[in-house]
């Protein structure tokens, strides 16, 4: 299965829970009157629409097949059992503009026991923390790839500015020139603005760290900077402008 297809697998089932999380937590919170377990079980649908939210944003064509069948599975049982869910409660007709809402959570037990939502709850957290560990791990691995991949970067460009010590004396002009227009800055080297350089200075900071010492913070705006340097990269920023000077009529 190639990567695209797999992402195709991932994001279907991901529509499909969180098509049935909004209603969960639209019915559920329409429920002014109920005990607090009611309260516990929309505050964890609230969070698990917010990861299957991060999911449905997700560039899956860049996650490995691995992670994505993993994250395939898991969304494939999310949407059963929220679908279960939803159609439980969608057979009481209960919603947000209701005008009885001292009555809700009456209408609510004749379906639905206090034991019920609690079995709910502990079934919506289990998928919110599966969801959360597989998109940690498939971002942690996408960012680690990422590293290795721009220290790589790094040693050629290492290995293209400096002189091997065995240069014979007809190169070493060579390089004592490339050393002086490095300070001239002449129109034929690459530009790059400034926001460009702090992110990839940011970069170049994490090249080397081992994977477990990257925060998980840093993370997102890791990804950012990358997404930053791979843009720009497309419109051809790196490349040495064109020398605009005009030939002499």
């Amino acid at each position: 299965m190639d990567p695209v297809s797999a992402g195709s697998g991932v994001l279907a089932f991901v529509v499909l829970a969180l098509k049935s999380a909004k209603v969960i937590h639209a019915v559920l919170s329409a429920v002014k009157d109920g005990p607090q377990s009611l309260k516990h079980l929309v505050s964890d649908i609230a969070s698990l629409q917010g990861i299957l939210e991060d999911l449905s944003s997700l560039q899956h064509e860049s996650i490995n097949v691995g992670d994505a069948r993993a994250l395939e599975m898991a969304a494939s049982r999310c949407a059963d059992d929220v679908a279960h869910i939803e159609a439980k409660l969608q057979r009481l007709s209960i919603q947000r503009t209701d005008k009885h809402v001292g009555k809700l959570w009456k209408r609510l037990v004749t379906a639905i026991s206090e034991r019920d939502l609690i079995q709910m709850q502990g079934l919506v957290r289990g998928h919110f923390t599966m969801l959360q560990a597989q998109l940690g791990l498939s971002q942690s691995r996408q960012l680690s790839q990422v590293l290795v991949n721009l220290k790589q970067l790094q040693e050629q460009v290492a290995a293209r500015g400096n002189c091997p010590n065995s240069a014979t004396v007809n190169a070493q002009p060579t390089c004592q020139a490339m050393e002086a227009s490095s300070t001239s800055d002449p129109p034929g080297l690459p530009t790059i603005d400034l926001e460009l350089e702090q992110r990839l200075s940011r970069l170049i900071q994490h090249i080397g760290k081992e994977e477990s010492m990257v925060e998980s913070e840093n993370a997102q705006q890791i990804i950012d900077d990358v997404e930053a340097v791979l843009q720009a990269a497309e419109r051809n920023e790196f490349k040495p402008e064109e020398n605009q000077t005009s030939p002499e009529s």
